[in-house]
C-alpha cells in the first residue's frame, strides 16, 4: 500500500468514526436536541410512484407549465431549481406575471399537498424521536399535517415579522420564515430572507418563546438537510437577541466569504464530509434504527415488568418526614377505591440498586398517576442530594421515555398531579401555584410540574380529592 492509499484509509476510518459517534450522540441526548428542517428536505411524490422531485423543482415545473410562452434558458433554469432563496428571487424575476407570484406558488402547493411530503427518512426520523418542538424554514403546515397522523398533535407556531413573538405552545412546528397565508409574510426571495433576519435580531421581535425554549437544559440545534442557502439562516440567525437569558453569549458568523472560498462553509462541510445530501440521509437512518431498537428492547421490559407487577392509580411521593400525612392521604385514597402505590416501609436514605429502590422503580412504572406531596420538607430534598430527588428524576425520566417512544404505554396529559401542603413555605416564600410555576422554570422537572392542575390541601379537608378524573 503505498503513502496515498494509507492516507486515504486513515481518512475513511476517521470520518466513519466522526460519523458513529454523532449517531451514538443523537440516540443519547436526543431529549435536548430541536431539529430544524430546510426546506430541501420537503419533496414531491406523484401519484402511485416512490420517486421523490424536490419541492423547488417541482413548483419551478409548474411555473413552466402554467406559463409556457416565457423562456429562460437553461442556466437561470438550473439555479432557480438548486439555489434556495437566490432561486426563488429568480423565479418571482421570470413568472411575476400580473404580479400573481405569491398567489402562484401558494395555489401550486395547496392544490398538490396531498403529494408534497417530508422525505421518507426524514419523516421516519421525526416520528421515531418525536420532538416536542421543531424548528422548520418551510412556509406551510406540511410538517405538522403529515406528522399528526401518526403522532401526539402538533400545534403550528408562526414567526410574525416585526411584530412580538413571545410565547409557543408546549407542542409545535415554529415556522421562523412566516406563514404562507393570504396577507401574511413569508419568505419568498433574497430580500425577505434578509427582512425575517433582521427581524429576528431585533430585540422587540426577536423570536424570545424560541430563544428561551433553546436555552433550557443547553439544547442542541440539529439541521436536517445540507442544501447552503438553507444552511445559511442558522449562521446569520444565531445572534438574535437572547430574551431574558444574559449569561447566554453569542457572536456574530458569517461563513460565506465570496473573497475567499477556502472559507466558504460550503467547503468546511465538505471537510467535515458532510456537504452531500446522502450522507444527511444515511445518519438519519442509522440514528432512526438504533432508536427504534433501543425503544423495542425498552418496550419488551416495560411489558414484561407490567406482566409480573401489580398496577396502582397513583404512585405517592413524599418526604420521609411528611411520612404521616403521606399515609392519612393513601388512606383517604383507599377509601375512595383510588389504588396508590405508597412505600410505609421506607426510613431514610434509599441507596439506588438496593431491593427497595427496585420496588420503587417498578410502583413508578405500574402506576397511572404520580402524585408528590409538596411541602417545606419536600422542598429541601428536592434542592439538595437526596433519595427523593433521585426518585423525582426517575420519574421525570420515565415521563419522557413514554412520550419519547412509539410504544403501547401513553402516559396520560393529567399523568402529573402535584399536592400542595397548605400553609407551607421554603426559605420564607410561601408554597403555592405561583411558586411551584418559578420554581419550574429553575429546577423543578418540567414535564411533571409545567401548567399541571394541583391541588392543595389543608391535612383535613379530604374532599379535594374528588375531583381527580382517575
Amino acid at each position: 500500500m503505498n503513502t496515498f492509499e494509507s492516507q486515504e484509509e486513515n481518512r475513511n476510518l476517521e470520518q466513519e468514526e466522526t460519523r458513529r459517534i454523532i449517531i451514538e450522540d443523537m440516540v443519547k441526548k436526543r431529549n435536548v436536541i430541536v431539529p430544524i428542517v430546510g426546506d430541501d428536505t420537503i419533496v414531491f411524490t406523484p401519484q402511485n410512484s416512490l420517486e421523490e422531485i424536490p419541492l423547488q423543482k417541482f413548483i419551478v415545473h409548474q411555473f413552466q407549465k402554467k406559463y409556457p410562452h416565457v423562456k429562460v434558458d437553461d442556466s437561470t433554469l438550473a439555479t432557480m431549481i438548486e439555489r434556495g432563496y437566490y432561486g426563488l428571487t429568480l423565479l418571482s424575476q421570470n413568472y411575476n406575471i400580473q404580479g400573481r407570484f405569491l398567489d402562484d406558488y401558494m395555489g401550486f402547493v395547496e392544490q398538490n399537498k396531498a403529494n408534497i411530503k417530508l422525505k421518507k427518512e426524514v419523516s421516519n426520523f421525526l416520528k421515531a424521536y418525536n420532538f416536542p418542538k421543531i424548528i422548520t424554514t418551510v412556509c406551510f403546515d406540511i410538517i405538522e399535517n403529515e406528522l399528526n397522523k401518526e403522532l401526539n398533535k402538533y400545534n403550528s407556531a408562526w414567526y410574525k415579522l416585526n411584530k412580538a413573538n413571545k410565547s409557543l405552545p408546549p407542542r409545535c412546528v415554529y415556522h421562523i420564515f412566516g406563514q404562507a397565508k393570504d396577507g401574511s409574510k413569508w419568505v419568498s426571495d433574497e430580500d425577505l430572507l434578509l427582512t425575517f433576519l433582521l427581524s429576528h435580531n431585533n430585540k422587540e421581535n426577536s423570536a424570545t418563546g424560541l430563544i428561551d425554549f433553546l436555552n433550557e437544559d443547553e439544547k442542541k440545534m440539529l439541521v436536517l438537510g445540507c442544501d447552503l442557502p438553507n444552511w445559511l439562516f442558522r449562521f446569520l440567525w444565531q445572534p438574535t437577541y437572547v430574551g431574558r437569558s444574559n449569561n447566554f453569549q453569542t457572536t456574530q458568523g458569517y461563513w460565506i466569504n465570496k473573497e475567499k472560498p477556502e472559507d466558504s462553509f460550503e467547503n468546511f462541510l465538505k471537510k467535515k464530509n458532510f456537504s452531500a445530501d446522502d450522507q444527511m440521509i444515511d445518519i438519519l437512518e442509522e440514528a432512526t434504527r438504533l432508536l427504534q431498537e433501543e425503544q423495542a428492547l425498552k418496550a419488551e421490559e416495560r411489558n414484561s415488568i407490567i406482566e409480573s407487577e401489580e398496577q396502582f392509580d397513583v404512585f405517592i411521593s413524599y418526604a420521609n418526614e411528611d411520612k404521616q400525612i403521606a399515609m392519612d392521604i393513601f388512606e383517604a385514597l383507599k377509601n375512595m377505591h383510588v389504588k396508590a402505590w405508597f412505600d410505609d416501609k421506607g426510613k431514610g436514605e434509599i441507596t439506588p440498586g438496593s431491593p427497595v429502590w427496585v420496588r420503587i422503580k417498578n410502583g413508578i412504572r405500574n402506576s397511572i398517576h404520580f402524585m408528590p406531596i409538596i411541602s417545606e420538607n419536600w422542598m429541601h430534598k428536592l434542592t439538595n442530594t437526596s433519595s427523593l430527588k433521585d426518585e423525582t428524576f426517575m420519574v421525570n425520566d420515565w415521563w419522557m421515555e413514554c412520550n419519547n417512544s412509539n410504544n403501547n404505554i401513553v402516559l396520560k396529559d393529567t399523568y402529573s398531579i402535584p399536592v400542595i401542603i397548605k400553609g407551607s413555605s421554603f426559605n420564607g416564600t410561601p408554597i403555592n401555584e405561583e411558586f411551584i410555576k418559578q420554581a419550574t422554570k429553575l429546577f423543578l422537572p418540567r414535564p411533571l410540574f409545567q401548567d399541571k392542575n394541583m391541588i392543595v390541601f389543608d391535612k383535613k379537608d379530604f374532599t379535594v380529592f374528588d375531583k381527580i378524573v382517575w
